[in-house]
């Protein structure tokens, strides 16, 4: 063989290399995850989104052949976990793992939040759908909304209800469902959990999770008004949605995941994909229910187009109800 065609015959092959890695992503770039995916949940550990960051994350570890790790940044009303994701590599190895507050709420009720949901993140996909109880101090006059109703009319603003701080959604909510039956209640912030209080009488109604709330229910700790959701809950089958009283009263949030702005697309498509197969899988949706949440769907853009329409309505019920942190 000649000097000409050796050299023309090697030209050849590594152009059908170039073509063969070409057509196979693999060969051209690194497979994702190629390293530990770390999920920022930006809340203590034990608590509700801890709990389904844990149970997804150990799916998706088996799935992807890389270590899941939940990392807990709490503070700030979540404020502190999303700026920690903001400003990580936007190559998906970084995840928020939040409630729907931290992301549709936080940015009406405070003046120096360090992120901006609506720019900084992409969302990726929504894991379950929390529902809400409305429970009562065991020793409250009152069963039921219409029972409540009455008693605040007798006695306006003698009742006090207590919420996990200002302008969360254990707030703005009640101050909502107040505002629709014509009724004044008390607001008692807590900077830490109030059930203990709550439970001894301190103060007599907590909008709280479904989560935390069933098991205080089931154990005769407390006793429930209302449930948040559309329906009745499976679990709370006797309890009546708030909107059988008050129409149009459903106010739930959820668990999705996030990550920053320009995390390459495939990426989050496998994510979200991975997320579905998990939530599909029969002991997690076993799980969730027994928590007390119903199981997410969706695909990554019908979150972002949630977050948009929620971010927007949580704006107006805040600005409507004049919350804002003193």
């Amino acid at each position: 063989m000649t000097r000409r065609k050796i050299i023309l015959s090697t030209l050849a092959a590594a152009a059908s290399f170039a073509i063969g890695m070409g057509a196979n992503p693999a060969f051209a770039q690194a497979a994702w995850p190629n390293k530990p995916v770390k999920l920022v949940v930006p809340f203590p550990a034990g608590t509700s989104p801890d709990t389904t960051a844990r149970l997804v994350g150990d799916k998706l570890s088996q799935m992807w052949g890389q270590p899941v790790l939940v990392d807990n940044r709490a503070g700030a009303a979540g404020g502190i976990g999303a700026e920690n994701v903001k400003q990580s590599p936007a190559d998906g190895h970084t995840v928020l793992f939040t409630v729907s507050s931290v992301i549709t709420i936080n940015p009406h009720v405070y003046a120096t939040l360090r992120y901006n949901p609506l720019t900084d993140f992409t969302g990726v996909a929504t894991v379950a759908i929390i529902p809400y109880v409305l429970i009562a101090t065991p020793a409250a006059p009152f069963n039921n909304l219409a029972e409540l109703a009455e008693a605040a009319k007798r006695k306006p603003g003698g009742i006090d209800y207590a919420s996990y701080g200002v302008g969360s959604q254990t707030q703005v909510a009640v101050e909502m469902w107040s505002k629709q039956m014509g009724i004044k209640l008390n607001h008692v912030p807590y900077a830490t959990n109030p059930s203990a209080d709550l439970m001894g009488g301190t103060v007599s109604l907590l909008f709280d999770p479904a989560t935390t709330a069933i098991p205080l229910i089931k154990g005769n700790k407390v006793k429930a008004i209302a449930v948040s959701s559309e329906q009745r809950l499976a679990a709370l089958p006797n309890v009546p949605t708030a909107s059988e009283f008050i129409p149009g009263a459903v106010s739930t949030a959820w668990h999705g995941m996030f990550v920053p702005k320009g995390t390459p697309p495939a990426v989050i498509a496998k994510v979200n994909a991975d997320v579905l197969k998990v939530l599909a899988m029969p002991d997690v949706r076993s799980r969730i229910t027994d928590l007390g949440l119903l199981v997410g769907s969706g695909s990554a853009e019908d979150l972002n187009t949630r977050v948009v329409a929620e971010h927007a309505s949580w704006g107006r019920e805040i600005r409507n109800l004049n919350i804002k942190l003193q």
